[in-house]
């Protein structure tokens, strides 16, 4: 019975903690990135105390100038904002310019690329624990926002990945067991004062979260053989490069211009039986074009066509799913299905790069599917991210204490 209670406790807490990383609520703001040190294969995570840089970056489609500003807010480890006020985190101002912008240089597709790092001379962060980022116009018109954590390093946190699991052995699952290492840093009441929260493939939808550890001792506390901490394995993603418009590469069937733009037609997908062994990127996409001097302006946007052949699906929508679509399942990445040739459909403006993605359904918690169309498979390579958040009795918020970053091969 306590076993049941504390996965289910666990499953309620995740859901708490699953909102999306990136959201867009203009539909002219597109390519939203948030990368640490201009390094695109590891989560927006800063370090208190280093040199760590974060660059938020993103187009607004047209060359019609338009002002951007950002304002930073502190959070609550479940993202709902902190009781911290400004003076607290932010050493600086709230409320600034974005001011380093340029026009999309000889693109069919006209766009303004922005660029923001922090910290800059305006701001810098002064509290470990979750940040969201809030991009809005002149009007104080919010058009997107984005998470990102600064990391207070108070302890050491270890992951160990397992096949072999309570469910199963080397077959559809892959388990994971956390070890936080104290060293001489105080937590007196665990299950009180600390949230645990693992997540695969930084996919917000995947994030469970733990309260009570399962040892403690020696300075040492341990999250292993739980239940809540079994993870479907997955497929390795589907991917495709657009590095240029007159190279058909990898994934693709073709590239046509029809003004006013340019159509890609990636390869004809089927589901997935089997696993398929691919070095791919664990679902992110990376903004480039070979031949040009600077991506950022030069890369153009192009109209990519999905195609995924197969039976309907009565019960669940399928969705084209990753970073690409901001891990969200909403009606920009429902694919439609086509009768008269069997298959689904879907059509989505991309800017030139390599990209990840999946097909998955959704189940009755809102939860991506994988079953269904990719399959899961042990082999799968997964990466898995593990943060610690502490607050002991009397303190105002959250702090980030420990993180880690693993893989299942």
């Amino acid at each position: 019975m306590g076993k049941v209670l504390s996965l289910t406790a666990a499953l309620l807490l995740a859901s708490a903690a699953s909102a999306q990383d990136i959201i867009v609520h203009d539909d002219l703001i597109k390519s939203l990135k948030v990368e640490v040190n201009d390094d695109w294969s590891l989560p927006p995570v800063l370090t208190m105390d280093s040199d760590d840089v974060m660059t938020v970056s993103f187009d607004r489609l047209g060359h019609d100038y338009c002002d951007m500003n950002y304002r930073i807010t502190h959070c609550n480890w479940d993202w709902t904002p902190s009781d911290m006020s400004e003076i607290d985190y932010l050493d600086g101002f709230n409320g600034n310019d974005i001011e380093d912008y340029a026009p999309s240089v000889n693109t069919t597709v006209e766009y303004t690329h922005y660029d923001l790092t922090i910290p800059n001379d305006k701001v810098s962060l002064k509290l470990s624990g979750n940040y969201i980022i809030e991009i809005y116009d002149d009007d104080d018109n919010t058009v997107a926002e984005a998470r990102f954590r600064v990391l207070g390093q108070e302890v050491s946190v270890g992951a160990e990945i397992s096949s072999n699991t309570l469910i199963d052995a080397n077959k559809t699952h892959q388990q994971i067991n956390v070890i936080i290492n104290q060293g001489g840093y105080a937590i007196r009441i665990p299950q009180n004062e600390l949230k645990v929260v693992v997540m695969q493939n930084e996919d917000p939808n995947t994030a469970v979260v733990m309260t009570k550890p399962s040892y403690v001792g020696g300075g040492k506390l341990e999250y292993a053989n739980e239940k809540a901490l079994i993870f479907d394995a997955g497929n390795e993603f589907r991917r495709f490069e657009m590095l240029n418009e007159n190279d058909v590469m990898m994934g693709l069937s073709s590239i046509k211009y029809f003004a006013p733009y340019y159509h890609v037609t990636l390869d004809n997908d089927k589901p997935r039986r089997n696993y398929y062994y691919d070095e791919d990127q664990d679902g992110r996409y990376i903004i480039r074009n070979n031949n040009v001097y600077d991506s950022h302006t030069e890369a153009d946007y192009m109209l990519v066509h999905f195609t995924l052949y197969g039976e309907e699906f009565y019960d669940s929508d399928v969705y084209v799913y990753g970073c690409l679509t901001g891990y969200v399942m909403n009606d920009d990445c429902r694919m439609t299905y086509n009768r008269e040739l069997a298959c689904y459909e879907k059509t989505l403006l991309l800017k030139q790069g390599l990209y990840n993605y999946r097909y998955v359904t959704r189940d009755n918690s809102g939860r991506p599917v994988t079953a269904d169309l990719e399959g899961n498979f042990y082999e799968t390579e997964n990466e898995y991210s593990v943060y610690v958040y502490h607050r002991a009795f009397g303190e105002r918020y959250d702090k980030l204490i420990g993180f880690s970053h693993a893989y299942s091969r």
